[in-house]
């Protein structure tokens, strides 16, 4: 049915597959985010996973027994097989008390470490397994769980109003009333998308409650503080070194590092690295502000470079994008609001969201300290003139 002046104060209609093909389609940070079950309260919760590597850390080891926290010693059992961090050796776990646990060698494997060698201030111990005996029962095993910890994020309103006068409803410069609408919330969606993805970056989490606006925090906000990784760049260009800096962090952590984010003054200068080895192919697989791709030192795998005007110049992020996704609490629409005596139409399109940042401090390593791109930029330039 086609959109008219009688109909319209009626009409309601769900924008949110439209903005989700915005969002996808926009190339921006916010794109990377995937759909999360719904959202019900302002305060939204979520589960964090437990992806980092089994290991324990004992702060110090006397004739083979190894101090442990309680949370450490709960990860081990009479029988685990443990290895020192960069190191071919097994030990065995031979006793386990509620703060410690007794290890003996159980293979060399070619290494010189032994019981009574072993770091007296402690270190990092990877568990390599639990073997167990034939016809094992309840409690031999060890107990897993996927979930670490609760998180949580604060949802957000979305509001953009759409005015069309009277006068521009019978203009034939701005076309008839449908037209005139269809591109003007086609508008107040590029707009609210915009807003998300700066918000997906650099927002502040307020919890909407006592008389506060609630808001949701961005990357910086779940990534940065106590916990998380970082790389000083010492004011150099981005290169793929520097990148894969920040990938290893991530990978250490149990992450899979899979995108760079940056603004897109720096990823010309990391596109620059590789200009002589560039090889251009038409096609349409890909759209947006996407700038090339790297590879992954640690794991082989490629990393996409995404370039967001949103972010600092002299910052990137290397990331997991399993870590983001968004979740809503009311879905974006419209609906009229022309108040009495207004000479035209108005309609409201409101919705409600919120971020969810999967262990984000293991998933995101911020790069900081970059040089300035144009000074970078510049370099390039003049030594390429000069080459």
């Amino acid at each position: 049915m086609p959109i008219t002046y009688e109909n319209l104060p009626a009409l309601k209609r769900d924008l949110a597959p439209t903005l989700y093909e915005v969002r996808a389609n926009s190339g921006a940070f916010i794109s990377l985010f995937k759909d999360a079950p719904a959202a019900f309260n302002p305060r939204h919760e979520w589960s964090q996973d437990a992806i980092g590597g089994r290991a324990v850390n004992p702060t110090k080891i006397a004739s083979g027994v190894l101090t442990l926290t309680a949370e450490d010693a709960a990860k081990l059992k009479v029988g685990t097989l443990l290895s020192l961090a960069n190191d071919p050796a097994v030990f065995k776990v031979s006793a386990l008390t509620a703060t410690s646990a007794t290890v003996i060698l159980a293979g060399a494997n070619g290494s010189s470490l032994t019981v009574a060698t072993l770091p007296a201030n402690g270190g990092k111990f990877d568990i390599n397994a639990t073997p167990v005996k034939v016809g094992s029962e309840n409690g031999d095993g060890e107990e897993e769980y996927q979930i670490s910890e609760i998180e949580w994020n604060a949802t957000q309103i979305f509001r953009k109003e759409i005015i069309i006068p009277r006068t521009f409803q019978q203009s034939q410069t701005f076309a008839d009333l449908e037209n005139n609408l269809t591109r003007q919330t086609a508008f107040a969606l590029l707009r609210i998308n915009e807003d998300m993805n700066r918000s997906a970056i650099k927002g502040i989490r307020v919890e909407g409650k006592n008389g506060a606006v609630g808001s949701f925090g961005g990357l910086y906000a779940f990534a940065t503080g106590d916990g998380g990784m970082t790389v000083d760049a010492l004011e150099t260009r981005l290169d793929s070194f520097i990148v894969n800096d920040g990938a290893a962090q991530v990978n250490d952590c149990g992450g899979t590092a899979t995108t760079v984010l940056t603004h897109p003054d720096q990823a010309r200068v990391l596109a620059r690295e590789n200009n002589s080895r560039l090889v251009v192919v038409s096609g349409t697989e890909r759209s947006g502000t996407w700038t090339g791709e790297i590879i992954n030192d640690s794991t082989g795998k490629i990393i996409k470079i995404v370039a967001d005007p949103a972010m600092p110049k002299t910052h990137a992020w290397v990331v997991d994008e399993d870590c983001f996704y968004i979740s809503t609490m009311l879905p974006f629409g419209d609906k009229d609001a022309t108040t009495p005596g207004f000479d035209g139409q108005k309609r409201l399109i409101i919705g409600e969201v919120t971020l969810e940042f999967h262990n984000a401090k293991q998933r995101c390593s911020l790069i900081t300290n970059l040089k300035d791109p144009a000074t970078a930029l510049a370099e390039i330039k003049a030594a390429s003139t000069n080459g």
